[in-house]
């Protein structure tokens, strides 16, 4: 069955309801409400609307989620205990699990193409700068800073070789850059 003129039917009603963003997967539909902080699945037909997350951990209302590449997991950051974490999940909302786990602000994760690993930012929570780039292991293994300037947005090469991110020269100029994973 072809569900994806019905999944596109869905995720724009869902958007007249308050829709913050949104992943679209082969027969579900990932999503997040502009009024609460809960991540929430449904067929791509529109039936069986379940909340994965149901308040446990508030998500943040920027760089929300992303899917894994497989299918099989949800990375997303959010505050459990105070501090802004990155987690993973399974796509059914079970087994979640905080990767980071640190005294400083994790956000805007993205999975490699081949999800291997996941690059993220790290913030101190004292200061709004420097923001580092890091990654690491979908299990949270093997977590090592990649950038040592201030450094934002990560986004993975096609092969998963080589990350590109932003840094911020002065307000009015911000630079793009390629890091080289492979060799660190």
């Amino acid at each position: 069955m072809n569900t994806k003129g019905p999944a596109l039917l869905v995720v724009f009603l869902l958007f007249l309801c308050g829709v913050q963003e949104y992943a679209l997967g082969k027969s579900r539909i990932f999503y997040r409400m502009r009024h609460d902080r809960n991540i929430y699945v449904i067929e791509a037909e529109g039936q069986n609307r379940i909340a994965l997350t149901e308040n446990e951990i508030k998500l943040w209302m920027w760089d929300g989620f992303q899917w894994s590449p497989d299918g099989v997991q949800i990375v997303f950051h959010g505050d459990r205990d105070g501090w802004l974490d990155i987690f993973v999940m399974d796509a059914n909302g079970r087994n979640i699990i905080n990767l980071t786990n640190r005294q400083d602000m994790n956000y805007g994760a993205v999975w490699s193409p081949d999800g291997k690993q996941i690059a993220y930012v790290q913030q101190p929570d004292d200061a709004p700068w420097p923001r580092r780039i890091r990654v690491m292991n979908p299990d949270g293994s093997d977590d090592f800073q990649l950038t040592d300037i201030d450094s934002y947005a990560p986004a993975w090469s096609p092969d998963a070789r080589k990350i590109a991110f932003a840094r911020r020269i002065n307000q009015a100029t911000t630079h793009l850059y390629w890091f080289d994973v492979q060799t660190r």
